[in-house]
């Protein structure tokens, strides 16, 4: 609102010969200040002078109010400069200076010379910036020219270097970026191709391996809604028994999940009565379609048994059951049963032997991995070969009762072979084979075939102890004389208790026969005598090679074999869980620990059955690295609910022991969680007071931009 100290308007009158005429050179001119110096063409200077803002102050300036700050022509006022007192000079107020006091005129003077000082600073403030300006304008002009030279010289030029530039830009954008995307793309789909095969070949591992379930009666439920629950019964040994003792389940089919009262009925009647009339041990249900709701109907029906009935049921994977159920192998193997009570008898026998059930299916049906329909299909068929080749010939087959789908899996044998023992088999009648040399009589199995397969097929109850381990038949000669060192029997079964037994002996005798057997000597007696075993254990070893004339090797291998004859490698893990009654959702609280099942695992955690209808989730991040890697499918394990979502009935786990270990790490975790599900349900409502308001404005924006780009220019829109 004030103009600063000897700011005129623009084309305001000065009094002719006066010093503002003679020094601006005319009426309603301002003179420049600094203008011996080169002035920038743009600069805030000249702007301001330009629009008459800025001129020298006068000697006898005159402080007015707001009221009589003077406007230009145009009767805008003039912008103020800060920290400057404001005056103006017309011929009126001279005259009236004239007529004050001297008082007046002491004041004014000494207001003008504060002015002239203020002024003065403000002209070295100006003058320094007009300066910067100018040598940043001066730049700018030598870069331009510089910039223009180099174009004059690539005009001179400009055909070739045309051709050149397109030539380059049609190379990259056709050539070389398309072949660089392509390799990258292809390099990081082998590594993820790669870590998916890998993925699935463990998690099959791990469920041939599940260890089996043996002497127990199974009935087994194929699960579904509308064509209802197929039902089949097996014995301890795997044979199927008729139902033909419950007309109500006579044709293999009940309907537990059903709309019509009756039919539920009428399958708790049958469930109940084929329980009683089989003495069921366990209830194997598959996971697939229906199979939650026809856990909860079982649940039922198991509670309301009398006290000296006691069955448990149990989840079992149905991955590829229907695959089998429909196979020239299911049909060679029951081909007077329907395709449903073949997939109901696969589940039930996958709980008693899960290796020799799963694999009559293909690997590829399994469903423990991710992605397996999307790989390359070779690299994954011989990454399963090897794994499934692998597992039969760690656990052994029984060569009298093995199945041709299971016998076809061993080294050295395939489906023709498989199938030529399985006849010669069925020739031998009931006693079958009682040597592993009879395999030499099977038709397309050489000597070449023999070696490579006979260490991993077992004869139990034969005519030789050593046909039933896992010893080679070439080295039954040095595994006798090892049994005769030890005072055993090579021709009749030595337990492990036994071996290890005659063992120990055999070490203490043959330590009290060479007294200078005693290793290093330390300060400590416990250090002492710990060395004293390892250097009598070597020595043991060392003598044992030399009498059977075996490596160290052969050796561990026999010690390993004696010490587990009779016992399978699966029989050490965790057993599946077995329930008598379904969780609900309502019984879960956050921090409850419980106990379930590993289903599947995948890159991002792993999801475990526990009881309820659908599985819950174990994030990475709520297990340690290490502890993810051991897990494996089938694995028992203890887990602590970490989250609950009741609206789409989703369960989230965690480790009990990583949890308490970094429980302030995830205190926060849960808080910032809580946060942002609170900011996101406040913007919901926040959203959903205008929703009409807000749909008109998203209808109009592409209506408003239509016309603004068809406003613009053709030459800007270009």
């Amino acid at each position: 609102p004030h103009r600063p100290v000897g700011v005129a308007a623009r084309g305001a009158a000065h009094p002719p010969g006066s010093a503002s005429d003679s020094t601006h050179g005319g009426p309603g001119r301002l003179r420049p200040i600094n203008s011996r110096r080169p002035r920038p063409r743009l600069s805030i200077i000249n702007a301001m002078t330009r629009d008459g803002m800025v001129s020298s102050p006068s000697s006898a300036g005159d402080a007015s109010s707001p009221a009589d700050t003077p406007h230009d022509s145009s009767g805008a006022r003039a912008v103020p400069l800060p920290g400057v007192v404001t005056t103006t000079t017309t011929n009126n107020d001279n005259n009236n200076n004239n007529n004050d006091d001297d008082d007046d005129e002491n004041k004014k003077l000494s207001q003008g010379a504060v002015d002239k000082r203020r002024f003065a600073k403000l002209r070295s403030f100006v003058s320094q910036r007009r300066q910067c300006l100018f040598n940043l304008e001066s730049k700018r002009e030598e870069a331009v020219a510089k910039a223009q030279q180099q174009l004059d010289q690539l005009h001179a030029r400009e055909p070739l270097m045309r051709i050149l530039v397109d030539a380059m830009e049609d190379g990259y954008r056709r050539l070389l970026n398309p072949s660089v995307e392509s390799e990258l793309r292809r390099e990081l789909t082998q590594v993820a191709s790669d870590s998916a095969v890998q993925t699935f070949a463990s998690n099959l591992k791990a469920l041939l391996l599940q260890p089996p379930i043996r002497g127990k009666r199974v009935l087994g439920l194929d699960p579904g809604f509308r064509s209802g629950c197929k039902v089949a019964m097996v014995n301890e040994n795997g044979d199927v028994v008729p139902l033909d003792d419950v007309p109500e389940a006579a044709n293999n089919v009940i309907f537990p999940v059903a709309a019509s009262t009756a039919k539920i009925a009428a399958a708790k009647r049958a469930l109940t009565e084929l329980i009683r009339k089989y003495d069921v041990d366990i209830i194997a249900i598959g996971n697939g379609t229906a199979s939650r709701e026809t856990a909860e109907f079982v649940s039922n029906v198991l509670s309301g048994l009398d006290g000296n009935l006691d069955a448990k049921y149990c989840i079992v994977s149905e991955a590829g059951a229907s695959v089998y159920s429909v196979s020239k192998e299911g049909a060679d193997e029951f081909p007077d049963l329907k395709p449903e009570v073949r997939s109901a008898i696969s589940i039930a026998r996958r709980l008693q032997d899960p290796l020799s059930e799963s694999v009559k299916i293909d690997p590829k049906s399994v469903g423990v991995g991710q992605y397996q329909h999307d790989l390359n299909q070779k690299k994954l068929e011989q990454a399963v070969n090897d794994v499934v080749e692998s597992c039969v010939n760690s656990v052994g087959i029984n060569l009298n009762t093995a199945s041709a789908a299971l016998l076809r899996r061993v080294s050295g044998l395939n489906a023709t072979r498989a199938k030529n023992i399985v006849a010669y088999r069925t020739g031998l009648g009931d006693q079958g084979f009682r040597s592993r040399q009879q395999l030499l009589e099977v038709k397309g199995i050489g000597k070449g075939t023999f070696e490579q397969c006979a260490g991993f097929l077992r004869v139990y109850g034969g005519e030789q102890f050593l046909d039933q381990t896992s010893i080679h038949p070439e080295s039954y000669k040095p595994a006798r004389k090892f049994l005769d060192l030890l005072g055993l029997p090579s021709d009749s079964a030595v337990s492990p208790a036994e071996f290890d037994a005659a063992y120990e002996a055999f070490s203490a005798e043959f330590a009290a026969k060479h007294n200078d057997l005693a290793g290093e000597t330390t300060n400590d007696a416990e250090t002492d005598a710990l060395l004293n075993n390892v250097a009598r254990a070597a020595a043991v070893e060392k003598h044992l090679m030399e009498a059977i004339n075996v490596d160290s090797y052969t050796l561990a291998d026999m010690i390993t074999f004696f010490r587990t004859t009779g016992v399978d490698p699966r029989d050490s893990m965790p057993q599946p869980k077995l329930l008598d009654r379904m969780l609900t959702l309502d019984e879960l609280e956050t921090g409850m620990e419980v106990q379930g099942t590993v289903r599947n695992k995948v890159d991002f955690g792993v999801f475990i059955d526990f009881g309820m209808k659908n599985d819950g989730l174990m994030h990475v991040r709520f297990i340690d690295r290490k502890d993810f890697e051991r897990l494996s499918v089938g694995d028992v394990i203890d887990v602590r609910i970490v989250s609950i979502d009741k609206r789409r009935g989703r369960i989230g786990f965690g480790d009990p022991t990583y949890l308490d270990l970094h429980a302030k790490h995830f205190a926060n975790l849960e808080q910032m969680e809580q946060d942002r599900r609170a900011g996101r349900a406040g913007a919901r409502r926040s959203n959903s007071n205008q929703p009409q308001q807000r749909n008109r404005r998203n209808r109009r924006q592409p209506q408003q931009q239509k016309q603004q780009q068809h406003a613009q220019p053709q030459q800007s829109r270009t």
